[in-house]
């Protein structure tokens, strides 16, 4: 599973990452990381043991990006991308498009709410919805928000509700595997 997360910041969300990433290995999948912006996540990441790639992105639209991260799904052949933010929306769809694999998208919230900005959140609702149609599959951080994302954009074909795991269970009661994945 190759995450592709924008690496600015190291908080919660992304130890998070590190921490889910850490429990991988053990259900079989190996798991790398590629950073969108060059930032705090590489040096303070505690899952070492991951792959990282660097792909700084120039733009929302930067084809090299999208480049690197096709060669790096086929080089390492990873099966599955796996990705949080809309910031790396059209990268991401682009290069799941190209290198033929599987992507699941973490939906931590809608985003026509995720932006103070109107017209922010309009593009990021308009782009989004185009690139969360490519995924395999959308996993959400609660409950209620897994019921808007069927009841707003999708179908229960394609949306699933996954609450989050501590870094002390070993697994999510009734929550893993997803089915088809």
């Amino acid at each position: 599973m190759l995450y592709v997360i924008t690496g600015e910041h190291y908080a919660g969300f992304e130890h998070v990452q590190g921490l889910l990433a850490a429990c991988f290995p053990g259900e079989g999948f190996d798991v790398g990381f590629v950073c969108l912006t060059l930032g705090q996540f590489p040096t303070k990441r505690k899952f070492q043991q991951a792959s990282l790639y660097l792909s700084p992105m120039r733009s929302r639209l930067d084809w090299n990006a999208t480049r690197r991260i096709v060669q790096i799904v086929r080089d390492e052949q990873y099966s599955i991308i796996h990705k949080h933010t809309a910031h790396s929306a059209i990268v991401v769809a682009l290069a799941v498009t190209f290198s033929r694999v599987s992507m699941i998208h973490r939906v931590h919230i809608p985003t026509l709410r995720n932006a103070i900005h109107l017209m922010r959140n309009w593009i990021n609702a308009t782009v989004g919805e185009i690139d969360l149609r490519t995924a395999a599959r959308l996993i959400t951080i609660s409950q209620s928000l897994g019921q808007y994302m069927i009841e707003v954009w999708f179908g229960k074909e394609t949306s699933v509700s996954f609450p989050t795991v501590s870094p002390n269970q070993r697994h999510a009661p009734n929550a893993w595997p997803p089915n088809g994945i």
